[in-house]
């Protein structure tokens, strides 16, 4: 009876195969310890992935691309290599994508020669109007939602295109160290969406995020001498809810040591101080900084804040509710 019965079951084995945990995971991804990477990544570029992506939180690991100090791109899937690229400088805060298009960024404020220990806010002037506010040392981990404006529901206006005069709305997050990092995104008005960047020496630019939705952020250190941005929305043209950018930073460490947190919102312009551009309901709100997912607070305290700035304030408003709430306008005239 017994080797009838083991026949029976070495026979259902033969029609009804025992799915792997590999087997089951939707193609054509596989699963290396919870981390997914397309089976034509290989060789060296597998390893370096896996091991940036073992510092990823599990849940944020669909979508991961890794830019290197000489600016290669490495990712956990061959598609995401053509939506992200390294933008050309062709001149002081003006970038030039592969697309054509020159982005006119926001000249870096952060005061990188003050004493730490005396850490405050550097409010000099940009080339172009800002809002941004700046915590206190000791933090390595920011998360939070914003709004992004429309431009065709009237809620903002600048000229990054064709025959425009160069200005370009940004809205990031990032921090500051021995060096300084901005993550977030800036508009392309030509079809009103908005690029994911990351800025760190380069100027590096990917998906395109639909405008005029509620987004979530979040910006951290995953291990020593890297930075990450997560971000979750609407993605234009794609399925995908959500995406990874890890970039190396040296100096970056997951204590906080040394290092702020910010956020900003701002309007770079390289022309005529009276472009008329405006960006109008960038709500944020929800933030939470520490230094990891599980040691972190509501961004509310002053005790957590350096400090902020509406530079020039003829040219900011906000409606104030703490630190980490707030709605920012920016109008040039």
């Amino acid at each position: 009876m017994k080797k009838i019965l083991f026949l029976a079951f070495s026979l259902a084995l033969l029609v009804f195969p025992t799915v792997t945990n590999a087997e089951s995971d939707i193609e054509p991804e596989v699963l290396d310890s919870k981390i997914y990477i397309d089976p034509h990544i290989t060789g060296a570029d597998r390893d370096i992935i896996l091991d940036v992506m073992k510092d990823i939180p599990v849940e944020e690991r669909t979508n991961v691309v890794y830019i290197r100090d000489d600016g290669e791109i490495l990712a956990n899937k061959p598609e995401l290599l053509d939506q992200w690229s390294n933008a050309e400088q062709v001149g002081e805060n003006l970038f030039k994508t592969k697309e054509g298009q020159t982005i006119t960024a926001p000249k870096q404020t952060c005061d990188l020669t003050q004493s730490f220990a005396i850490q405050s806010v550097s409010c000099a002037p940009s080339d172009g109007p800002y809002r941004k506010v700046q915590s206190n040392t000791g933090y390595s981990w920011f998360s939070g939602y914003v709004y992004l404006p429309s431009q065709n529901k009237g809620q903002m206006h600048d000229e990054n295109k064709p025959g425009g005069n160069g200005d370009t709305a940004h809205i990031y997050t990032g921090g500051i160290t021995a060096t300084e990092v901005d993550a977030g995104f800036f508009h392309q008005p030509t079809n009103d969406n908005w690029s994911m960047f990351i800025r760190q020496g380069g100027y590096s630019n990917g998906p395109l995020f639909a405008a005029g939705q509620n987004i979530f952020l979040k910006f951290y250190v995953p291990s020593s001498d890297k930075v990450a941005l997560y971000a979750a929305g609407t993605i234009v043209g794609s399925s995908q809810k959500d995406y990874t950018v890890v970039r190396d930073a040296k100096g970056w460490n997951t204590s906080g040591y040394n290092q702020s947190i910010k956020r900003l919102t701002t309007i770079a312009s390289k022309s005529s101080p009276h472009s008329g551009s405006f960006i109008n309901g960038v709500h944020w709100y929800n933030s939470n900084i520490g230094t990891s997912s599980t040691s972190n607070s509501p961004w509310t305290a002053s005790s957590q804040t350096a400090g902020y700035c509406a530079v020039p304030s003829s040219q900011v408003t906000t409606t104030f509710i703490n630190a980490g709430e707030e709605t920012v306008n920016i109008r040039i005239p």
